[in-house]
C-alpha cells in the first residue's frame, strides 16, 4: 500500500516537472517572439543610413554611358522607355551636360585649329538679336526635330519621305545629293532582295523586307545623323582651299545629332526637342560670351 501511495506521488511530482517545463519553455518562446517583434518594429521606423549621393550619381552616369554605347554600336530603334517623367528629365541634364562638355573641348581644340588655320567663317548673323533667338531657339529645335528624328522609327518615312524633307529643307544640292543617293540605293537592295525571294517561291515578303529594314536600321540612323550635321555646312563661308575642311566645322553637329537620335528613340520627340533647345540655348550663351564675339 505504501509503495502503490509512493507511485502515485512519484508520478504526480513528474507530471508537475513536465508541466512546469513545458510552460517554461512556452513563456520562453513567448518571449523571443516579443523580443524579434519588437527588433523588427524598431528597425522599420528608425531612420535608415543615409545613401552616398556621389555613389549614387557615378553609377548613374555608368548606367546611362553604358546604355548609350551598347546603341552607339548597334542603333536600334525600339529602346526601352523611361517609367516616369522624373527619369526622363534625368537622362535630359544628362546628356545636355554631355553636350555641352563636348562643344567646350571642340572649341578649344578644333575649333581653335579652324579659326587659325582656315579661312571658314561662321555666316550666322547675329545682328538681329530677335530673329536670331526666334530662329536658334523655336524654329529649329521644332522643325529639325520634325524632319529628322519624327520619324526615325518609320520605314515608309526614313526611306521615301525623310530624303523629300531633307531636301527641301537642307538647299545644299551635295548634301541631297548624296543622302537621296543612300538612301535610293538602300531601297533598291530592298526591292531586288524582294523579288529574287518573291521569284524562288519564298513567301512572308513583307515580314522578310521589314526584318531587312530592321538589320540595315544602323545605317539609316547614321545617314540621318550626318545629313543633319552635314546641312548645318550651309552655316558656314570658305574659300576651295578650305572646302574639303569644312566637315570638321560641323563636329558638333554630328555628335548632337546622335544625342538627339538616342533621346527621341529612348524618350520621345519631346525630349529631343527640349534638348535641341536647351543645346542652341547654352551654345549660344557660349558664343555672345567668348572674346571673339
Amino acid at each position: 500500500m505504501t509503495n502503490q501511495t509512493d507511485d502515485k506521488l512519484v508520478s504526480v511530482d513528474e507530471q508537475s516537472t513536465e508541466l512546469s517545463v513545458q510552460q517554461s519553455a512556452e513563456q520562453q518562446a513567448g518571449q523571443r517572439a516579443t523580443e524579434q517583434a519588437f527588433t523588427s518594429i524598431t528597425s522599420s521606423t528608425s531612420p535608415s543610413k543615409p545613401s552616398n549621393p556621389s555613389s549614387d550619381l557615378h553609377h548613374y552616369c555608368q548606367t546611362e554611358l553604358q546604355d548609350f554605347w551598347r546603341f552607339i554600336q548597334r542603333p536600334t530603334r525600339r529602346l526601352r522607355p523611361s517609367s516616369n517623367a522624373g527619369g526622363r528629365w534625368q537622362r535630359l541634364v544628362f546628356f545636355l551636360f554631355l553636350s555641352v562638355l563636348f562643344y567646350l573641348i571642340y572649341m578649344f581644340t578644333i575649333g581653335w585649329a579652324i579659326d587659325a588655320l582656315t579661312s571658314i567663317t561662321s555666316d550666322l548673323d547675329f545682328s538681329n538679336l530677335k530673329l536670331f533667338a526666334f530662329a536658334a531657339l523655336i524654329m529649329a529645335p521644332i522643325l529639325e526635330e520634325l524632319i529628322f528624328r519624327l520619324g526615325l522609327r518609320n520605314a515608309t518615312y526614313t526611306l521615301f519621305f525623310g530624303p523629300i524633307l531633307v531636301t527641301i529643307f537642307s538647299g545644299s544640292f551635295f548634301v541631297t545629293l548624296g543622302f537621296t543617293a543612300a538612301i535610293v540605293l538602300m531601297a533598291l537592295v530592298f526591292e531586288i532582295q524582294e523579288r529574287y525571294r518573291a521569284r524562288n517561291g519564298k513567301s512572308g515578303h513583307n515580314f522578310y523586307l521589314g526584318r531587312q529594314f530592321i538589320q540595315a536600321y544602323p545605317k539609316v540612323f547614321w545617314l540621318y545623323a550626318f545629313a543633319f550635321s552635314f546641312v548645318h555646312i550651309a552655316n558656314h563661308s570658305f574659300d576651295d582651299a578650305s572646302g574639303f575642311l569644312v566637315v570638321f566645322a560641323v563636329i558638333p553637329q554630328l555628335v548632337l545629332g546622335i544625342f538627339l537620335g538616342y533621346l527621341r528613340l529612348r524618350d520621345g520627340i519631346a525630349s529631343a526637342m527640349s534638348l535641341h533647345f536647351l543645346n542652341n540655348l547654352l551654345a549660344a550663351c557660349l558664343i555672345f560670351i567668348s572674346p571673339d564675339s
